[in-house]
């Protein structure tokens, strides 16, 4: 908050208020910042979690969907803000990267840690991701905007997905 105070003040999009912050400072809401995303991430999908096996719900169920959705939390409000400001960059980027990160870096550690069975991940749940995937590609590729129509789309395959996944509960 003390940074969208600052950029106000100094009447720009908030590079000179950051500029202007302390290194021991930016630092300090860093960490805080990373404690209550962590804390409050935590809180979300331990409660969904108790909710969905209250319901009922498999393990692979709340992993591809109630684990993913509480764990994607930052980049919905980062790619969100970055939309809100124009930035479509940073909501792209965002998106794109934390996927590749997600895919590379967290399942290649985990995997040396211990090996990691893709039993919970069937044929349909590879389709939606490719299928998905090449689109966002073919749009960042050729340009093409991704507005509410797309947006509007995109929300309706993964309510889509949703509905195939639950039979399998």
């Amino acid at each position: 908050m003390w940074i969208v105070r600052a950029a106000r003040r100094a009447g720009d999009s908030g590079g000179e208020a950051l500029q202007s912050l302390p290194v021991p400072k930016a630092l300090g809401w860093i960490v805080l910042g990373l404690i209550v995303l962590a804390l409050g991430s935590r809180v979300l999908v331990e409660n969904a979690v108790v909710v969905a096996r209250g319901l009922g719900v498999s393990e692979a169920i709340i992993g591809l969907t109630i684990i993913a959705a509480g764990t994607s939390m930052p980049e919905l409000a980062t790619s969100a803000v970055g939309a809100w400001r124009g930035q479509s960059d940073i909501a792209m980027g965002n998106v794109i990267g934390s996927n590749i990160f997600n895919l590379l870096f967290v399942m290649g550690l985990a995997a040396c840690i211990h090996p990691i069975t893709g039993v919970a991940v069937r044929g349909v749940d590879s389709v939606f991701f490719v299928l998905t995937a090449a689109w966002l590609w073919w749009a960042a590729w050729t340009g093409r905007t991704v507005g509410r129509g797309e947006g509007a789309g995109c929300l309706v395959i993964y309510a889509a997905y949703l509905l195939l996944m639950w039979p399998r509960s």
